[in-house]
């Protein structure tokens, strides 16, 4: 058993799987979300559930509402509450990542490269010749 099995009969469990299509797509999608799991573990979860998530409202999508009276079976009421599943799903998803854009360590520091010097061509003054001081349009050195 590998350390991903719990979370995906998690997701599965949650999701729900009545035609045996949900499986394969939360193993495929677990393991293309793994670099997920670098910025948060969470997110491997939540991204795997998310399609899951999509594949069952794909499969819910051509069902309609039946019958009659106190009889009557809703089909659309799976449909809802499949889609405010993945909208929470989704929110929790930008949440995470909210967090771990903040949390970055920022990149800084001093910089070391400078630009190469070209030749000069007689055609077009060189713009990193030191005797235009930056300036590649004025010929006399700046004080």
């Amino acid at each position: 058993m590998t350390a991903s099995e719990p979370w995906e009969a998690q997701i599965i469990a949650e999701v729900g799987d009545p035609n045996n299509t949900i499986g394969p797509v939360v193993e495929i999608v677990w393991d293309l979300m793994a670099d997920r799991a670098a910025i948060d573990p969470r997110l491997q979860v939540l991204y795997t559930k998310r399609a899951a998530l999509d594949a069952r409202l794909a499969e819910e999508a051509p069902f309609f509402d039946f019958g009659s009276g106190q009889d009557r079976f809703s089909r659309s009421q799976v449909h809802d509450h499949l889609q405010a599943m993945r909208e929470s799903t989704q929110a929790e998803i930008t949440r995470i990542e909210q967090i771990a854009r903040a949390n970055r360590t920022p990149a800084f520091g001093a910089l070391t490269g400078t630009s190469p010097e070209s030749p000069v061509t007689p055609s077009s003054p060189d713009a990193t010749d030191p005797r235009y001081a930056g300036d590649p349009y004025q010929s006399v050195p700046r004080p």
